[in-house]
């Protein structure tokens, strides 16, 4: 400002008697606007540079905070497939054994009705426990997935009722042993034939399926 106001106060009057002020104030005028300008983008440079400084913060910020919550929601997912294979392990296990049959030597049958009986007891708890397992994460579950858990928990499940129930209700009716084996044998190849149709495909897929979610290997389509 100080040289603007020399410029209107003492220079140009100065000037202006010998002709020259036209192309002076021309060239100062030019070179002003200039350096404004100049001065204007380096300002503008600069608070442009602080612009992507921050939004380069805040995305990389963002993506951390994704990332985070991405991995935990993978983590969570990942934990819930554990749960809900264990729980198809638990229920399986019980079905194999009373497939496989009492494995006692003994004359006694009371010895050999107890291992199917314990056997049954346990499948239609760790049926009870997969259905559970389902409903508290089916949420982390497409509906494809959810679907084959819910057929294999529902099948299972099913069968081993089926078995336990002609247990539970011979001993209350005090049916003999030699009649109750019987019965039980009945149950059992019931059993077999439900885990050869559909059970061992059902349970052969959902653990093809997890490992595919897992990333442990590719699904060939």
């Amino acid at each position: 400002m100080e040289f603007i106001n020399f410029l209107k106060d003492m220079a140009i009057p100065t000037l202006v008697s010998s002709g020259l002020a036209i192309i002076i104030l021309k060239f100062l005028s030019n070179k002003l606007i200039n350096q404004l300008m100049q001065k204007e983008f380096e300002e503008y440079k600069t608070q442009l540079q602080e612009k992507t400084t921050l939004l380069k913060t805040s995305l990389s910020i963002y993506a951390e905070e994704q990332n985070i919550a991405n991995q935990r929601i993978d983590n969570q997912k990942a934990n819930a497939i554990h749960q809900i294979y264990s729980g198809v392990v638990q229920v399986a296990r019980p079905i194999s054994r009373i497939i496989a049959g009492s494995h006692f030597v003994s004359d006694n049958k009371e010895t050999h009705i107890n291992f199917y009986n314990d056997w049954a007891e346990k499948g239609h708890s760790a049926s009870c426990e997969l259905a559970s397992l389902l409903v508290n994460h089916a949420i982390y579950f497409d509906e494809s997935t959810y679907k084959q858990i819910s057929d294999f928990s529902s099948v299972s499940a099913f069968a081993i009722a089926d078995f336990l129930k002609i247990l539970r209700q011979s001993i209350a009716e005090g049916v003999c042993s030699d009649d109750l084996l019987e019965q039980i044998e009945h149950g059992r190849l019931t059993i077999e034939k439900i885990h050869a149709n559909e059970l061992k495909n059902m349970q052969y897929k959902l653990t093809s399926k997890f490992r595919s979610l897992l990333g442990i290997e590719k699904t060939i389509h």
